[in-house]
């Protein structure tokens, strides 16, 4: 007897390791577009070595889907590397910038939020406040619960950024390995 495929839809992340070169972030953006394929999220920017570009993606689908964009994903022509980013081995973390109307007796309890938020006001009108924090995407949208009773007028959110803990997920494009303790940091001062 065979088993079917799971169809249930899964959350999954992307790091993409690309060619630092003009287009490629359209190619990628445009071949989810052509096969129907969902971006939740898209971040991208350069890496240490100016060369590449490091692209996170949030998608979802079943695992059939799922397999098919990391497949087809890896066979574009400037994409080095591509690996999921699985949420016990990596850390996640999302920018949100919020302008809030605020007047004089509304400011303290909103500062107050903030603070416990550990987010930053960043610039204060007479009429508003905007508030800058950062955090996993469950932080954000507490954060914004809590803010339901105030009139928000603008929201802008990065998307997630995301990296494998430790170093045994890192990738080397040239065929680079570290060779001794202190590598990395060498490296990168380079």
């Amino acid at each position: 007897m065979e088993m079917a495929e799971d169809t249930q839809v899964k959350r999954k992340v992307f790091q993409i390791l690309v060619d630092n070169t003009s287009g490629v972030l359209s190619r990628i953006a445009g071949l989810f577009s052509r096969r129907g394929y969902n971006i939740e999220s898209i971040t991208a920017g350069v890496t240490a070595d100016p060369r590449f570009t490091r692209i996170t993606i949030v998608t979802s689908g079943d695992d059939i889907i799922l397999e098919q964009i990391e497949k087809q994903v890896a066979k574009l022509i400037d994409v080095r590397n591509i690996m999921e980013l699985k949420p016990e081995g990596s850390v996640y973390r999302e920018l949100a910038m919020i302008k809030v109307e605020a007047d004089k007796e509304e400011r303290q309890q909103i500062v107050a939020i903030t603070d416990i938020f550990r987010g930053k006001i960043i610039d204060v009108a007479p009429e508003s406040l905007m508030i800058e924090i950062t955090g996993n995407s469950g932080k954000i949208e507490a954060f914004l619960k809590l803010l339901d009773g105030y009139r928000i007028l603008e929201l802008a959110r990065t998307g997630i950024a995301g990296l494998s803990r430790g170093i045994d997920h890192l990738v080397f494009l040239e065929g680079e390995k570290p060779q001794e303790k202190g590598w990395i940091e060498q490296h990168l001062k380079a």
